[in-house]
């Protein structure tokens, strides 16, 4: 159950983004300028749905890639209380405000945004953690990638990693049908969980 008092911060913080709660998630991308990641803002509700809908927990740590405006990682510190939410987003102006709202939700000690390229900082991140290779330092993974992109090995690999070693990996508007081998365990809407159990 979300605590009342968190979810009206979470409102409160995202108010400014104009939303259209009937359209659950963003879905015309004409004129996106992007190679792998769109930045297009996911509804307040639909944040709150898709984490829901890979139950997250107090035990979790997510990982973002591509974390635009931070709503899902400050969802899912601040709604959920996750263990740590950690956003890769590329464009520095939004990676800075991501920080400045999680100053704002005092849950700044919970979250780390890390302004890069998303494929180069996974890896440089998790280098830097000297996790085992046979353990994710991420339980859930949450991607929003164009279609094409899935076609990146690099990413593909990437992906399959954080998979192979356990990670829940959540995909927001565009399934990730097109990389083999991933078990789907949930669907609703727009958002699809993959978790080899």
């Amino acid at each position: 159950m979300i605590n009342k008092a968190k979810a009206d911060i979470f409102e409160q913080v995202y108010e400014d983004h104009i939303e259209n709660e009937e359209n659950n998630f963003p879905v015309f991308l004409d004129g996106t300028d992007t190679h792998l990641a769109p930045y297009l803002p996911t509804s307040k509700r639909s944040v709150i749905e898709a984490l829901s809908l890979v139950n997250v927990t107090s035990n979790d740590t997510v990982l973002d890639l591509g974390s635009g405006d931070g709503r899902f990682v400050i969802g899912a510190a601040l709604l959920f209380d996750v263990a740590k939410a950690v956003g890769i987003e590329i464009d520095s102006d939004l990676a800075a405000q991501s920080n400045q709202i999680a100053f704002q939700c005092n849950i700044q000690h919970k979250v780390q945004f890390i302004c890069g390229d998303l494929l180069e900082e996974a890896k440089t991140f998790e280098d830097s953690l000297n996790e085992p290779s046979y353990s994710s330092p991420f339980t859930i993974v949450i991607a929003f990638l164009l279609p094409e992109a899935e076609d990146n090995a690099q990413l593909r690999e990437l992906i399959l990693s954080y998979y192979h070693r356990g990670a829940r990996i959540v995909a927001i508007v565009f399934d990730l049908a097109n990389i083999p081998g991933m078990k789907l365990i949930a669907h609703h809407e727009s958002t699809w969980v993959y978790h080899k159990g």
